[in-house]
């Protein structure tokens, strides 16, 4: 078993909303045994979304925290793993100070959870550097409202500890 920390420093996020940057963060344990490698671990996100069809000046913040499992093929210098990952979920939505002119305005955020799933591959460089890319797409359920699917694309760059 060993630790590993790694960040996502730029991604990009889509939902119902549009498209926007991701950044995150998750730290946790790797083991292997032959071919077959498991991590374990805690991950930080945060997502970006403009809600240019509403207004130009809103922006949903989407904040998430949770445990993620990754399982796969474990070689010498590559880790590619399916992703099950779940946790909270928390969403703000601002706008732009101006006058409204419409009643009718992108929802208030809230509280809630997701559920998701990907695919990644990690590599190796030299004795720590870690250097790879995931894929995920997560249900989100804030304040009671309908499910959402977020999709979510990044680079992801850490260390073996």
């Amino acid at each position: 078993m060993r630790g590993y920390a790694t960040a996502s420093p730029i991604g990009l996020t889509s939902a119902r909303a549009g498209v926007g940057l991701a950044a995150g963060a998750a730290v946790g344990l790797f083991g292997a045994r032959g071919r077959f490698g498991a991590a374990l671990g805690l991950r930080f996100g945060y997502g970006l979304v403009p809600r240019l069809r509403e207004d130009p000046r809103f922006r949903e913040h989407r904040f998430a925290a949770g445990p993620e499992l990754r399982l796969g093929l474990a070689l010498p210098r590559v880790f590619a793993f399916v992703l099950a990952r779940g946790g909270y979920s928390r969403q703000l939505t601002e706008a732009g100070l101006s006058f409204r002119t419409s009643f009718v305005g992108p929802p208030a955020g809230g509280h809630g959870g997701h559920v998701g799933g990907g695919l990644g591959a990690w590599g190796r460089i030299d004795r720590r550097l870690l250097l790879g890319g995931e894929v995920a797409v997560d249900a989100v359920q804030i304040a009671g409202r309908a499910w959402q699917l977020q999709a979510w694309i990044g680079l992801t760059i850490g260390a073996w500890l």
